[in-house]
């Protein structure tokens, strides 16, 4: 549960920063009703494009392998990765220590111009029999653990010209 939540908000996170950038302005200069406009149309357009990923991807509690076999034919890479996430060290209450947290991330670019997502990015959480095994063995994993959660984002031009 810890894992998931944390995972969530660095999405979340990640997604409101990159809205944020579609509104960077040089300094001093307010942000227009137009350039409000524009955010208001990213984030429903964002919205929609998360709503209809949820509704074709129904990921959450599938076993890995195919799942991932399925982004794959879709034209996802996918890799194994790692997060070192915190959590509060045992024994205190104010020391934090970062634990390294294998996930799989997954990537599509857009291959259509005028599409509004230039990049979607799928990362998934994993309920891995042994997370602390090497990347070979957590590939073998993968044809018997089940997606715990996952997060989508979308990468529009903006993001992606803003890196």
């Amino acid at each position: 549960m810890e894992i998931r939540s944390t995972v969530l908000v660095a999405s979340i996170l990640i997604g409101s920063l990159s809205l944020l950038a579609c509104a960077e302005q040089p300094r001093g200069r307010p942000i227009t009703a137009e350039g409000w406009k524009r955010i208001e149309e990213e984030v429903k357009l964002t919205r929609l494009e998360r709503e209809k990923f949820d509704a074709s991807h129904p990921l959450k509690g599938q076993v890995a392998d195919p799942a991932l076999r399925q982004l794959h034919d879709e034209g996802y890479a996918c890799h194994i990765g790692y997060l070192d996430l915190p959590r509060i060290a045992k024994g205190t209450s104010a020391t934090f220590e970062f634990v390294r947290t294998p996930l799989v991330f997954c990537m599509q670019r857009s291959t259509q111009p005028d599409d509004f997502c230039m990049e979607r990015h799928v990362n998934l959480s994993i309920g891995w029999q042994d997370p602390k095994a090497p990347e070979s063995e957590l590939r073998a994993q993968l044809i018997s653990s089940v997606i715990t959660d996952r997060a989508f984002r979308c990468d529009t031009a903006s993001d992606v010209k803003h890196r």
